[in-house]
């Protein structure tokens, strides 16, 4: 058994592991530093791994998994590690994706399902870079935003996806598929080429709040109705929750706060239009 320590922003998680592969695979995912830590062995770890009958069990102040093969345990563990990095996160945090077009971050936020993995996949396969599918910093000045430690997790809904997804999962350690809380999932690394890396603060070119629906279509949002969704996007975190005004206020000013509706099937068109929106 080890003990291994992850560092980001100054916020460590502490790891204890029966092998140093499953931590090197974690944090190679995740595109962190891994320590070797000898100095606390007094200290409960953050996230306990260990063998069990049938694979290995995980054990955090998130809840305990049991019966997990290597595949879905690694998924799980920098999904955990994820989530103690927002619980001890000083910043503000948005439950949104977002890619680069023009050295410019556009935003999607939206509930869980309408699609910001898989836009944030197809943005990737596309050739924009991307920032993230899910969690990602706003920056003190409100204008800017940053890369949260994340990696890109898009459903695997079919053969066809299961199909393409394994056939890039064998290029390379940086593609992980399994399974995380009953739904297959494909696991893109932060290392991959076309992954924003985290020192990179970019500035904002537009932020859609998506929704699903018959019909692919952007469409103008009252003020109130944007405040109270971005709001609703916001992460619990350390940071003040008002501090995302400063987000939301010269976007509104500038016209780059716009809602989309995302028919079925129509994932491809819905990037297209976001990736050509004029502010």
């Amino acid at each position: 058994m080890g003990r291994f320590l992850l560092n980001w922003q100054k916020i460590e998680i502490t790891l204890h592991v029966p092998g140093s592969d499953i931590a090197s695979r974690a944090s190679q995912i995740l595109d962190l530093d891994l320590i070797k830590d000898h100095s606390r062995d007094n200290i409960t770890p953050d996230i306990f791994i260990g063998h069990c009958e049938q694979g290995y069990s995980l054990e955090s102040s998130f809840g305990s998994l049991k019966s997990l093969s290597e595949e879905d345990l690694i998924i799980y563990l920098v999904t955990i590690i994820s989530a103690f990095f927002l619980s001890r996160c000083m910043d503000t945090v948005l439950h949104a994706g977002a890619f680069v077009v023009d050295s410019k971050a556009i935003l999607f936020s939206g509930h869980q399902q309408t699609g910001k993995s898989s836009l944030a996949y197809l943005a990737w396969k596309a050739g924009y870079p991307v920032v993230s599918d899910d969690w990602l910093i706003i920056d003190s000045s409100g204008c800017h935003i940053r890369p949260f430690p994340k990696p890109v997790k898009p459903r695997i809904l079919n053969r066809n996806d299961e199909s393409k997804f394994r056939k890039e999962a064998s290029l390379s350690s940086n593609y992980l598929l399994g399974n995380l809380h009953g739904e297959r999932r494909a696991v893109f690394g932060r290392r991959l080429q076309g992954m924003v890396p985290y020192q990179s603060v970019l500035p904002i070119s537009h932020l859609f709040l998506i929704e699903r629906g018959e019909k692919t279509h952007i469409y103008p949002l009252e003020r109130n109705t944007a405040l109270s969704s971005i709001l609703e996007q916001v992460m619990p975190t350390n940071a003040p929750p008002l501090h995302i005004l400063r987000l939301i206020e010269p976007l509104w000013q500038s016209r780059s706060i716009d809602g989309l509706t995302i028919g079925e099937g129509e994932l491809d068109y819905a990037l297209e239009l976001m990736a050509n929106r004029n502010p």
